[in-house]
């Protein structure tokens, strides 16, 4: 009876450890596999050897050999790529090269449908064929948001808008956040809000603020500990009773008072909303 028991759990053991070593095979497959889905039934397939992708169609046809260090998502026909030495440019659906592997990076914004590139300390917006869609260049360009993208020249940051005309010069050690009429900018110590069309000082000298969304009503702190929602005229509308306070969406935004745990809504106004959901 011994035996028996004996050799039951020696077979037991044995099917545990020969399921274990499949289920460890079959996680060591899962991840030496990287190929990754581009889109449109393409896909960057991984060579262990080298360590690189290469481009293939979804039912296994090769375009091209594996020589990139990555590959991009399938936009317009085309896809960014990058070299072993951190070079990037634009290849079609059949490996031809439409921007050579020249630039130190290159990013598709779907809002301007284009191409941020930055080459040798310039950076701009161009297509996909490598033509520049601006006759200037900047230091740096951020991907754009709605109208407008932060530039930057010489460590000095700007606004501008989606044709390359600047809006806002580089004056600003940093710019933080914008709408389609305010940005705030980092100055020393603390934050400032500006109004986009002239820009004229809105309100500044709190260590935090930010754009609430609401028109003439921004997030404000002094200390970074305690939240409140002030006017352009530095009058508070909403007291500093928050240790966090969110941004309005559709009229509502979610807070935290001091003290507690709870993250409830608020109305433009500060007074508590029941029964909505938290932004």
């Amino acid at each position: 009876m011994k035996l028996a028991t004996a050799l039951t759990l020696f077979c037991l053991l044995g099917q545990s450890a020969f399921a274990q070593e499949e289920e460890s095979t079959e996680i060591e497959i899962v991840q030496e596999s990287s190929d990754i889905e581009l889109g449109e039934g393409f896909i960057a397939y991984h060579d262990s050897s080298t360590f690189n992708y290469g481009l293939k169609t979804s039912d296994g046809q090769i375009i091209t050999q594996p020589i990139y260090s990555s590959i991009g998502e399938y936009i317009d026909g085309c896809f960014i790529v990058v070299n072993e030495d951190y070079l990037s440019g634009i290849i079609d659906v059949n490996a031809n090269p439409l921007v050579e592997l020249s630039y130190d990076e290159l990013l598709y914004d779907a809002t301007v449908k284009a191409y941020i590139y930055n080459k040798e300390g310039k950076a701009g917006l161009m297509s996909k064929n490598g033509k520049p869609l601006w006759n200037v260049s900047y230091s740096s360009l951020a991907p754009f948001i709605d109208n407008y993208a932060v530039f930057s020249t010489e460590d000095r940051y700007g606004l501008v808008d989606q044709s390359g005309h600047v809006v806002v010069p580089a004056n600003y050690e940093s710019i933080m956040q914008f709408d389609s009429k305010y940005y705030v900018v980092l100055s020393g110590q603390h934050m400032q809000v500006y109004n986009l069309k002239d820009q004229s000082l809105i309100i500044g000298d709190y260590q935090y603020l930010f754009l609430s969304f609401i028109d003439d009503l921004f997030i404000a702190s002094k200390d970074g500990l305690s939240y409140g929602y002030v006017n352009g005229n530095g009058e508070t509308v909403i007291p500093f009773q928050y240790s966090f306070a969110g941004q309005f969406i559709d009229g509502v935004a979610s807070v935290i008072k001091t003290g507690e745990e709870e993250m409830i809504n608020i109305n433009p106004k500060g007074e508590e909303l029941k029964n909505s959901q938290n932004y």
